[in-house]
């Protein structure tokens, strides 16, 4: 079975909180963790699937995969993923992402 891709540690931050303004539309964050060893399926080789998915929904998307405190589940160790954008596009490029991740997964 493939991982949940949306973490109770998932947090979608308002308009008002971020604080940045872009061509006047109101920027959001949403932050998920996900299993470190499934996040090749959302980065795909050489950025290929992150790189598509930023352009395509015209988000921001940061990585962490280096803070050895984030941990997944029971103590797996865990990933960050920031998407950064307008708040429709946010959550269109997470879908595109727990996507990647979950086809990914099953195809193992």
């Amino acid at each position: 079975a493939a991982p949940a891709m949306f973490h109770p540690g998932m947090m979608a931050q308002q308009p008002g909180q971020h604080g940045a303004v872009q061509h006047g539309a109101h920027m959001v964050t949403l932050n998920m963790v996900l299993p470190k060893k499934y996040l090749g399926h959302v980065i795909g080789r050489q950025g290929k699937y992150i790189n598509q998915t930023r352009q395509t929904y015209a988000v921001d998307i940061k990585v962490d995969d280096k803070n050895a405190t984030l941990v997944y589940g029971a103590g797996e160790p865990g990933a960050a993923l920031a998407v950064i954008g307008s708040r429709d596009a946010v959550w269109l490029a997470a879908a595109k992402c727990a996507q990647n991740l979950l086809v990914g997964a099953n195809a193992q």
